[in-house]
């Protein structure tokens, strides 16, 4: 039946249990279920009509995206630095991450940078201008 079928099936069952339930809340969650893929190319029964529905997508599309790079990075060869071409994802993906191998920035590591100190690690946090300030309208 697929999960379009099965959440159109679960919302009515559900929405059938309230004499009250309001007709047009339900005729929008049974929107969000058809419209969660986002284009009709990519499964959607309808596209996303209204705000919420958008947002649904989008995070449905985020998800299946994220879940897709972390499987690929985490099912490749440990000793590759990228993952091969996903056409799905139109690139490769780098797979190395060189915080993952300090422990702590608070005790030297015992391998062949054990003379960086936590001091001399550029680290560089999203909307920072480099300094450690938050750069002007972020």
């Amino acid at each position: 039946m697929g999960h379009v079928g099965l959440g159109l099936e679960i919302l009515e069952r559900q929405v059938s249990r309230l004499a009250s339930f309001p007709v047009e809340v339900k005729s929008m969650l049974q929107h969000l279920i058809v419209s969660h893929h986002g284009e009709i190319e990519k499964g959607a029964l309808r596209v996303p009509m209204f705000p919420e529905a958008l947002v649904l997508s989008i995070a449905d599309l985020l998800d299946a995206r994220l879940g897709q790079a972390w499987r690929l990075i985490d099912q490749g060869p440990a000793d590759e630095e990228w993952t091969a071409y996903v056409p799905s994802l139109e690139r490769q993906l780098y797979r190395c991450c060189p915080l993952e191998a300090h422990t702590s920035f608070d005790e030297p590591s015992a391998g062949p940078h054990a003379s960086h100190t936590e001091a001399s690690v550029p680290v560089v946090a999203s909307g920072s201008n480099g300094t450690g300030q938050p750069r002007a309208g972020v």
